[in-house]
């Protein structure tokens, strides 16, 4: 039989200086040379052991600790930063994904590893309190590595609070599912403002700036002395659409898809009084000749008398009633120059227009209607026309021509709802020339048409056709502030609890079990482990009963433990050999007295 060894376990008490050791026959080691010859004449050796919790113990778990409160520090600074910002002009969404990903991994594998740290020492200090199904033991060891224990109930019971250490590690992957979905990438409108060149409507362009310049780009048609005498078709058709449509006709964005800005443009309006004229009759019936002598339901016509007069005026007169034994309503408009403000906005391409209108002196027709009255006295019909540029008739040719322009827009409108409707129509009588059935200005089946016509829808649907002049492409351009919307993707932090919370309650929860860890490790005077051989080796070799109860699974694995070593409940303690020597180990309840720091 081998010689038995006998082990002196030497610490320091509360009261003794750390490098003190307590042997129990000699404060000094044997030399190699004198435990050779007290084997050989068969007498115990005394081996000497420190009560030590060492500094790698207690240094790994804080250390893992204030590395896992980095690691999520550095989480949230990561969003923080990335906050409100492009996605394009910072880090690539995948990098940002895999830096998450070992935030979240490095937290709960350090966080993790010190729980585990910790869990040993409770555990360990629990075997000293109280004895323990080696079952039960057998399971707690392996309960960080397989949370199915986690289901053995009975183990909350044995030790609670090693068992609720192992459940808060396995809920720690868990809590960190959370942190990287607090940033999300979301489409944001950003605005962009910038100085650029934009469509206008010009009344006064002249193309090249010669007369043949100047009438290539007329919005009326000249008659055979190049005299005003009414609007081109292509603006005839553009009002008209207008008109039918109730709305005006939109331009595409020359900025981008969502984009807004502001510009002005000269453009005729209405003002109108509850007056008429009683030629109004005679000037329609000399134009459209009536086939019956009775009333009309409606009639309209310009003023053309008043063109030429002294006043220069352009007026347009309606009358309209929309019974035949009711009253009659009257109406004279009176075009005026204006400024029409467009507050242009486009959304998706679609335009939405809001218009601020200033009105301004009557519009003229003073030498609109002189022959060759806007041919150049001097220069010919080539040359440059300038500001100062007199015609014929001693008008200046520009001003002559911009006003021209804006009668010929008011102009599309007048023509367009100039004419009659008799009492026929009742019977299916057609209308002479005038579209005002077409337009919103005339609801109602036509044996009982109700009319709106007011000062405001009328200057409604000339606003209309002068917002349509935009579709005209001209080539001048206005330079304006242009407000461009740009969706961008960008990194958005809008829920920072998601982050946040997690963390913060893993690191307090880890934080009172690690305190308890250490109080344990300080208590237990030598730092326990959970794996590695040694532990298992030097603590297993003091009781004889459980000698004898493991030898009959020498052959290892799970399936040869017999029923009575996992039932056989153990202790850590202190106990005697056969020989009589005091050991540290795991033995039977009756077997163990407590071990109480450096009391061997």
């Amino acid at each position: 039989m081998a010689p038995q060894q006998l082990y002196s376990l030497t610490g320091q008490d509360e009261l003794s200086p750390p490098s003190e050791e307590i042997g129990i026959l000699d404060d000094t080691p044997d030399s190699p040379l004198d435990t050779e010859s007290e084997l050989k004449e068969g007498r115990p050796s005394i081996v000497a052991s420190q009560w030590t919790i060492g500094w790698m113990t207690p240094s790994a778990i804080g250390t893992c600790y204030l590395l896992a409160i980095c690691l999520a520090s550095a989480h949230l600074g990561l969003f923080r930063w990335l906050n409100r910002r492009e996605v394009s002009n910072t880090i690539r969404q995948p990098y940002v994904t895999a830096l998450s990903v070992v935030f979240v991994n490095g937290f709960r594998t350090l966080l993790a590893a010190a729980l585990g740290m910790s869990f040993i020492q409770i555990l360990w200090r629990d075997l000293r309190m109280r004895p323990m199904r080696v079952g039960d033991l057998d399971s707690f060891l392996s309960i960080l590595t397989n949370p199915l224990y986690l289901g053995r109930l009975r183990l909350l019971g044995a030790a609670p609070l090693p068992f609720l250490c192992a459940f808060i590690a396995w809920c720690i992957p868990v809590a960190m599912i959370f942190p990287p979905g607090a940033l999300t990438v979301e489409a944001e409108l950003q605005h962009l403002v910038l100085n650029q060149s934009v469509p206008t409507f010009d009344p006064g362009y002249m193309g090249n700036g010669s007369f043949v310049g100047m009438m290539a780009e007329a919005l009326w048609q000249p008659d055979d002395f190049d005299a005003y005498s009414g609007p081109t078709n292509d603006l005839r058709r553009i009002a008209q659409q207008a008109m039918m449509a109730g709305a005006y006709l939109a331009s595409p964005s020359p900025c981008s898809s969502n984009c807004s800005y502001i510009i002005e443009i000269p453009g005729p309006s209405f003002q109108c009084t509850d007056t008429t004229s009683p030629d109004l009759f005679t000037w329609v019936n000399k134009t459209y000749s009536s086939t019956s002598n009775l009333d009309y339901l409606y009639i309209a016509s310009a003023d053309y008398s008043g063109r030429v007069s002294s006043n220069y005026t352009l007026d347009f007169l309606l009358r309209w009633t929309e019974d035949i034994s009711g009253e009659y309503q009257n109406l004279t408009c009176r075009a005026h120059e204006a400024t029409y403000t467009l507050h242009l906005n486009y959304t998706e391409g679609t335009q939405r227009t809001e218009v601020e209108v200033t009105h301004g002196q009557a519009l003229s027709s003073r030498y609109l209607y002189d022959t060759f009255g806007m041919y150049p006295q001097s220069g010919g019909k080539y040359s440059a026309i300038n500001a100062t540029t007199v015609g014929n008739t001693g008008g200046n040719v520009s001003e002559i021509y911009r006003r021209a322009n804006l009668a010929a827009v008011q102009d599309t409108l007048v023509l367009a709802l100039s004419g009659y409707i008799d009492i026929f129509v009742l019977h299916s009588q057609p209308t002479a020339n005038t579209i005002i059935s077409l337009t919103d200005l005339y609801t109602g089946p036509a044996k009982h048409p109700t009319f709106t016509i007011t000062e405001d829808s009328l200057q409604s649907m000339l606003q209309n056709i002068t917002l349509s002049l935009l579709t005209l492409n001209q080539t001048t351009t206005a330079s304006t502030t242009v407000t461009q919307s740009m969706t961008v993707n960008v990194y958005v932090f809008r829920r920072p609890e998601r982050l946040i919370i997690p963390y913060v309650i893993s690191l307090a929860i880890a934080l009172a079990f690690l305190a308890w860890g250490g109080l344990s490790l300080v208590r237990n005077g030598i730092s326990a482990s959970a794996t590695g051989l040694f532990q298992t080796l030097c603590t297993t070799r003091a009781s004889a009963q459980l000698d004898d109860l493991a030898l009959q699974g020498c052959l290892g694995g799970r399936e040869n433990v017999p029923d009575k070593l996992r039932n056989f409940e153990v202790m850590f303690g202190e106990m005697q050999t056969k020989d009589g020597m005091r050991v540290a180990g795991l033995g039977a309840a009756e077997e163990v007295a407590p071990l109480i720091k450096g009391g061997l």
